[in-house]
């Protein structure tokens, strides 16, 4: 059986051909590192991560409610319960990730980090190194959105606490 990618066509180029099947020989090679990486991460121990603190967790609850405005919001307390595994999951998937790169790349955090030669991941941590600093340490910006009393502002007329929310949040930790 002949794979798709070694067929190559009369009219084809010998070399665009040999590049075609180069560069998706590649392209195989790194979505196989990317895999092998998020299993490296999924595979650290979960002893190194602090549960997410309840207070986190009832915080999402009421800004869902708050900004999904549902009507009756006890129908949607197993979505929330789904919603809130998902996060736990993601949540620690991050600190596993935040650990792997402390571990990885000497220096983390710092303009003089650099990846452990010996890992096999380096092709993919290196996107996590510092970039240059500018010359002179000049850096461009851009304006804004919102203005800081805006945001303050928006922040203070939303409402922390409904009763919808409280009975969701006491309906989603009872257990």
């Amino acid at each position: 059986r002949v794979k798709r990618l070694a067929l190559r066509f009369n009219a084809e180029d010998p070399e665009n051909f040999a590049l075609r099947v180069e560069t998706c020989r590649a392209k195989k090679a790194h979505c196989e590192l990317q895999q092998n990486f998020i299993r490296f991460i999924e595979g650290q121990s979960d002893s190194f991560v602090s549960p997410m603190r309840r207070e986190q967790k009832e915080d999402f609850i009421r800004q869902c409610l708050h900004r999904s405005h549902v009507e009756e919001a006890r129908n949607y307390v197993s979505t929330i319960r789904g919603l809130i595994s998902e996060i736990e999951y993601d949540y620690v998937l991050s600190m596993k990730f935040s650990k792997v790169k402390q571990d990885l790349i000497e220096g983390n955090g710092t303009q003089k980090a650099r990846v452990v030669d010996t890992s096999p991941f380096t092709p993919l941590l290196a996107n996590f190194l510092p970039t240059k600093v500018p010359e002179h340490g000049l850096v461009s910006f851009e304006t804004p959105e919102q203005s800081v009393a805006e945001l303050i502002e928006l922040h203070l007329a939303q409402p922390t606490l409904t009763e919808n929310v409280y009975a969701v949040t006491t309906a989603v930790w009872r257990r």
